[in-house]
């Protein structure tokens, strides 16, 4: 039970900080200083990779 609990509590808080980081991409997208393509492009396939935050955390790593 008490595993169950935490379990539950944990995809809770991944799914949290899911939504929490795509309202700030989305914000930041949205600011008109960001809407070159050098920073925009970047910001929009964070987008798409939120699923995997390991990729997410990668994509400011990637030159392009």
């Amino acid at each position: 039970g008490i595993l169950i609990r935490d379990y539950n509590q944990k995809m809770r808080d991944t799914r949290q900080k899911k939504e929490e980081l795509v309202r700030t991409l989305n914000k930041i997208v949205r600011m008109e200083s960001f809407q070159d393509d050098f920073y925009r492009k970047p910001l929009e396939q964070m987008l798409e990779l939120v699923d995997d935050a390991q990729r997410v955390l990668m994509q400011p790593k990637i030159k392009k």
